[in-house]
């Protein structure tokens, strides 16, 4: 596997199933990590390092930022490094309820094109839905995501 093989692993099999399956685990790991950028780079880095194959990103190119903590819904965005090419990720969203009952996993996927970002959902199941471009303005892309999940 090249280092493209692995990261569209990471973001599109490898996380999602993580982040569906094991939620609540998964928020406990990031509420007790004082460093939680590094969790998501130690998560990529384990995966090419059982590749044995070297981590081309930093630990600064990873981000998590909690945007939306109230009684009934948690929405999480993962950021990862610049996509390099389609359809590697900007971004994934992780929206869910107190009782991880009703959990959603959205990714922002580079496009073909330069500037196109498309908007997708992963389910448990390995489903993958595009619900197209994502709108240019700044934020827009989570808004369209706590429609969706609502919608869900």
């Amino acid at each position: 596997m090249n280092s493209y093989q692995i990261r569209y692993r990471f973001e599109h099999t490898l996380l999602p199933v993580r982040l569906l399956r094991n939620t609540g685990e998964f928020v406990k790991e990031l509420k007790d990590s004082e460093n939680q950028r590094a969790l998501l780079f130690r998560m990529i880095s384990g995966v090419f390092a059982s590749e044995d194959v070297k981590n081309p990103y930093q630990e600064d190119q990873f981000d998590v930022t909690v945007l939306l903590e109230n009684d009934e819904l948690t929405g999480i965005r993962l950021g990862f490094p610049l996509p390099e090419k389609a359809p590697l990720c900007y971004c994934g969203f992780l929206l869910f309820d107190r009782e991880f009952q009703h959990i959603s996993y959205f990714t922002v996927e580079k496009g073909i094109d330069d500037d196109s970002a498309f908007l997708c959902k992963w389910t448990l199941q390995g489903e993958h839905m595009n619900y197209g471009r994502v709108p240019p303005e700044a934020g827009a892309d989570f808004q369209r995501c706590l429609k969706l999940h609502a919608g869900s």
